[in-house]
């Protein structure tokens, strides 16, 4: 959606099966888009711009632009960017062989770290592989970070 926003494409009522009719109001609230008036059309802001410029989903790239404006406070851009690569990545890092829930992001990014689980996920197995490919694309998105957020503008 931010992409074809930059194209100037951006009439989504013409492109009903590539833009779900929910994404706009998601993007407003993000503050990517805006009514413009005069051209009668929904346009890019420049946050907008600048999340389209990530290789992210567009709520990451939020949240990403945000982290940036915090960095004063502490916020590290690698863990971001891990963070950002695990969500993303369609394969779970951790195994359950008693088939028990484990919705916890922290023991995940412990398993990427190398630490050994909590005592209550003992029953986990850590995928090397899969850990692996996350790190790998945390790495490449951390240099597409320290790129693509220079100077950017933020609402």
């Amino acid at each position: 959606h931010l992409v074809f926003g930059q194209c100037a494409m951006f009439h989504t009522h013409e492109m009903p099966m590539i833009c779900p009719t929910w994404q706009p109001e998601v993007l407003r609230r993000l503050q990517a888009i805006q009514w413009s008036p005069d051209k009668d059309e929904e346009k890019l802001t420049p946050h907008g711009h600048a999340m389209a410029r990530l290789p992210l989903h567009p709520r990451l790239a939020h949240m990403v632009l945000r982290a940036e404006d915090s960095k004063e406070n502490g916020t590290d851009l690698g863990s971001v960017a891990t963070l950002c690569a695990l969500l993303e990545e369609e394969r779970d890092v951790l195994q359950d062989s008693q088939r028990g829930l484990c919705a916890d992001v922290a023991t995940r990014l412990r398993a990427l770290r190398g630490e050994d689980l909590p005592q209550r996920y003992r029953n986990m197995t850590v995928l090397p592989k899969h850990c692996s490919r996350v790190m790998q694309n945390a790495k490449r998105l951390q240099e597409d970070l320290k790129t693509k957020t220079k100077s950017v503008t933020r609402p």
